[in-house]
């Protein structure tokens, strides 16, 4: 968003604005609401710093919640002591469905579809499509590895299945 560019103060009163959504956004990828707000005060320090890698490619919202997303694994990994991995580049959007379809569905959209999931089912799907480990998703859970599985496979055909009636 061009009115986004310029000053810190601009940028400064946006992400202000943009703060309940970033939190919930961050708590609907299975943090919790304190992780969430560490996250949400990370991303919000991580874009004034870099608010001139801000090409304009894609919206001002967009660019943020992307780094959100990684300063929300980031967060749940420091404060729970998860050691080793890989950098994680999937976007939500790309792993709901398998890889070869492609959904054109605006992000907030494809969020309230998400939030209209069972708990359970909405965690397992987030956190999977984020990059954690079947394994790993599991161990937040408490579950065994074969429910894990389960509830993404019902997760992505909901959601699927509601991409289609829409």
């Amino acid at each position: 968003m061009k009115n986004h560019r310029g000053s810190l103060a601009n940028i400064g009163a946006a992400l202000n604005e943009m703060r309940p959504k970033l939190v919930r956004f961050a708590m609907r990828l299975g943090a919790s609401h304190e992780d969430a707000e560490d996250a949400v005060q990370d991303t919000m320090l991580a874009v004034l710093k870099n608010s001139d890698a801000f090409d304009g490619e894609s919206t001002f919202d967009t660019w943020v919640m992307g780094i959100l997303k990684l300063q929300t694994i980031t967060t749940y990994r420091k404060n729970s002591k998860y050691v080793g991995g890989e950098e994680y580049d999937a976007a939500i959007g790309r792993c709901l469905v398998g890889p070869a379809q492609e959904v054109h569905v605006e992000l907030f959209e494809l969020l309230d579809r998400v939030d209209a999931l069972t708990p359970e089912k909405r965690h397992a799907l987030l956190a999977h499509s984020l990059g954690f480990t079947h394994t790993e998703v599991a161990n937040q859970c408490g579950v065994p590895v074969a429910t894990v599985k389960t509830r993404v496979h019902y997760a992505r055909a909901d959601i699927e299945d509601r991409l289609q009636v829409a």
